[in-house]
């Protein structure tokens, strides 16, 4: 087995994403538990902000700290928030 995260759905295992979601992170302590970046003091919805307006290139160049799997976990993220995953129970 690879490794991806798989979710259960029709009796079937579906790969969902190629790392586990560990970049991503919430703290209530830090930017109100906001998602964020490895802990960093940068949120989700940021980066997809830059996303939306520069190339992965030009945002790892001008934020080095970040780095590209950080960009493609905020992008998983954020498709994962606007498609949940429903899992049934077994009857």
């Amino acid at each position: 087995m690879s490794d991806t995260y798989e979710v259960f759905l029709e009796s079937t295992f579906v790969p969902m994403f190629p790392f586990p979601m560990t970049r991503i992170t919430s703290n209530q302590d830090q930017l109100g538990g906001l998602a964020c970046v490895r802990g960093l003091r940068i949120t989700v919805s940021d980066v997809l902000e830059l996303l939306a307006e520069a190339s992965e290139a030009e945002i790892l160049a001008d934020y080095s700290y970040l780095e590209a799997e950080d960009l493609v976990a905020c992008r998983a993220y954020a498709a994962r928030a606007q498609h949940p995953v429903l899992i049934a129970a077994a009857h």
